[in-house]
């Protein structure tokens, strides 16, 4: 009987996930649909950015500034967690730091020169 309602909250915690995956992919896709039209009314004859450039760029200064953010914020993590691997002399909490510090570090680059991507 125990295994059965394990079973069933497992489910339906993975149908809640996967409900707020759905939900968010909608949400990052409205995003972007929204930034390609305002990007898409710039006036061809004018070399300033005004208009649509202007919004662009604002906007994607904005995201890539806390996207700097939450990669700095991720490589503190990983390097307060890999001390504490360290003090307790566990491999496993060692790794996921080495993990943390790693993805916060693509992600600070990310953020930082974005527009080398663009």
């Amino acid at each position: 009987m125990k295994k059965l309602k394990m079973k069933k909250m497992r489910k339906t915690v993975k149908s809640k996930l996967k409900d707020l995956y759905v939900k968010l992919s909608l949400a990052v896709f409205f995003i972007i649909t929204n930034l390609q039209l305002a990007y898409a009314d710039e006036d061809a004859a004018t070399t300033t950015t005004t208009g649509a450039d202007a919004k662009f760029n604002t906007v994607m200064g904005f995201i890539a500034g806390w996207v700097a953010k939450g990669g700095g914020a991720l490589i503190f993590i990983g390097v307060t967690e890999y001390a504490y691997g360290w003090a307790k002399d566990r491999p496993d909490a060692k790794a996921q730091a080495s993990n943390f510090f790693i993805g916060g570090c693509v992600a600070l680059a990310a953020g930082v020169g974005y527009m080398i991507f663009l």
